[in-house]
């Protein structure tokens, strides 16, 4: 039962993708890179705008598409303690995997604090100038998270939907990223490359728009992502599982949300 709980939380709260060998492998490859620059992202910050979006969750075993549960992701203004203003970005879902995060923003879109749970899980972190630290805690076990934190990183999932939202997408575009991987066990920073792949068209008309296909990948994991080009809204976001989950694990924004009142 305790493994099943910590396989959870890695798996829904944690990161934009489960904690996996892989993961570890890529962090011990990096090690061996003397990082010599600050690379930051670059944003389009007059396109951030309050937003509530609901998705439906499922789970790909077999050749059946299995319904899981709901996720809500909504993102709000509010103040943070080194911001006069700042962004309050949080994560609910229900179901299979009930839980949820909330992540508090400063205006520029670093991270500033960061609590998770799942269950009886908990992940809580602090980001301060290039590091991190907190705790996972679960039951009577508990680790000490302490890590480095490039200016690049991106710290939950729904961080990674916030930020292709206000990034300057296009067919050509490509950059690179940092990804927080955490479990009970600790923390760890891994390098990941974002890129669009590709355009798909929202309908049989082009007044209906388009959307961007955007991949984020590191080694064998990799995160899928359908982007509405106009509203930078995340319509779709498939990500690779563990074998013993299922396939795949995909989030389908609900039809009412896509559009705002």
């Amino acid at each position: 039962m305790r493994g099943r709980a910590v396989a959870s939380c890695v798996a829904a709260v944690m990161a934009a993708w489960p904690a996996s060998v892989a993961a570890q492998e890529l962090v011990a490859a990096a090690a061996d890179t003397v990082a010599v620059t600050r690379h930051l992202l670059a944003f389009d910050l007059t396109r951030l705008r309050p937003f509530v979006r609901e998705y439906d969750m499922y789970v790909m075993r077999g050749d059946t598409l299995h319904h899981i549960g709901v996720r809500t992701v909504t993102l709000a203004e509010m103040q943070t303690p080194d911001s006069p203003a700042g962004w309050l970005l949080t994560e609910s879902r229900t179901g299979v995997v009930a839980g949820g995060d909330t992540v508090m923003l400063a205006a520029d879109l670093r991270p500033v604090s960061w609590t998770g749970t799942v269950g009886r899980a908990r992940l809580v972190l602090t980001f301060l100038n290039d590091s991190v630290h907190g705790s996972a805690t679960f039951e009577r076990s508990s680790a000490k998270v302490s890590e480095e934190a490039p200016p690049d990183l991106v710290a939950s999932a729904a961080m990674l939907d916030l930020l292709v939202g206000v990034a300057p997408l296009d067919s050509a575009w490509a950059d690179s990223v940092h990804v927080l991987v955490a479990d009970l066990e600790g923390a760890s920073v891994v390098p990941a490359e974002f890129a669009v792949i590709g355009q798909e068209p929202l309908g049989p008309d082009p007044l209906f728009g388009v959307a961007w296909l955007v991949s984020l990948r590191a080694d064998l994991r990799s995160v899928q992502l359908k982007v509405d080009a106009a509203s930078g809204a995340v319509l779709r976001l498939q990500q690779s599982v563990p074998a013993h989950v299922g396939t795949f694990m995909e989030y389908r924004l609900r039809i009412p949300f896509f559009f705002p009142p």
